[in-house]
């Protein structure tokens, strides 16, 4: 069968619907392939045309996600001089993540962390923006990439937490620290 034909296509979606759906109900780990193929009314079969196990389930449906974050991550980039990351474009961002991550993010496994996952990332993204910069040090990309994604990943888990609303207060949280680190002597730290 033709992985572009309606009914694969249909089932795919079924399949990672319900895996979401159970995702919010319970811990991944207690998740097994016949919840999922009873709940989306297929067989083993079926499932097993599609994805090795729940891991390559989940690694897939992260790894289209990631996919989907890649033109966010592009928008940061500020388009005035000057203003190395567009504050806006980063809020949405990380409003976009967490409304997609939520389920995903409970994922954790020997070899598999969604948490890590996102945060690689994102670190190598924005790191491959900033090598594009004139304007960035190449001695201090990596870490400030890291930063960058450090941020996101954290405004992503205050949100699925309830800790944070998604918007101004995240834009606000941003000048906050703007201007807490304008006012400190880094070197006396």
């Amino acid at each position: 069968m033709n992985d572009n034909d309606l009914r694969v296509v249909k089932t795919r979606e079924n399949i990672e619907a319900v895996f979401l759906d159970l995702l919010d109900k319970e811990d991944f780990s207690r998740i097994t392939v016949t919840q999922i193929v009873k709940a989306c009314r297929i067989s083993k079969g079926t499932f097993y045309y599609h994805y090795k196990d729940k891991f390559d389930l989940a690694e897939k449906m992260l790894r289209r996600q990631f996919a989907r974050y890649e033109e966010l991550v592009r928008a940061v980039e500020s388009r005035e001089e000057n203003v190395p990351v567009d504050i806006p474009a980063l809020t949405s961002l990380a409003e976009s993540i967490a409304e997609d991550y939520r389920s995903l993010s409970s994922i954790h496994t020997r070899d598999f962390d969604a948490k890590k996952e996102l945060m690689g990332f994102l670190q190598q993204r924005f790191l491959e923006h900033m090598q594009g910069d004139a304007d960035s040090s190449p001695k201090h990309s990596y870490q400030v990439s890291r930063m960058l994604a450090s941020i996101i990943v954290t405004e992503v888990e205050m949100i699925i937490a309830g800790e944070a609303e998604p918007g101004d207060q995240f834009i606000e949280s941003i000048g906050e620290l703007e201007r807490y680190l304008a006012k400190i002597d880094l070197r006396t730290i």
